[in-house]
């Protein structure tokens, strides 16, 4: 992903947040992503977030597993540039 340091420090600090929120209401968490962007954002969350699953939409949809979705992580500024 080609995006500042400080921008992709935004859009760590935004999956821990959504990640801890989903947590704390008794979910588990897993990220879905365009298949895309999957090997890079799971690289980019590997060291903090070691333990998140991190899958393309077609993984998720396709493993027939009811899935909800609750929130988007995202750092504004990457996305408006």
């Amino acid at each position: 992903m080609a995006i500042d340091p400080q921008r992709l420090e935004g859009l760590v600090a935004s999956a821990h947040a959504r990640l801890g929120a989903v947590e704390r209401a008794g979910h588990d968490a897993v990220i879905a992503c365009a298949p895309a962007l999957r090997p890079a954002l799971r690289r980019l969350l590997v060291g903090s977030l070691p333990e998140v699953a991190v899958l393309s939409y077609s993984e998720v949809t396709g493993a027939g597993v009811p899935i909800e979705a609750v929130g988007v992580v995202s750092d504004g500024a990457a996305i408006a540039s």
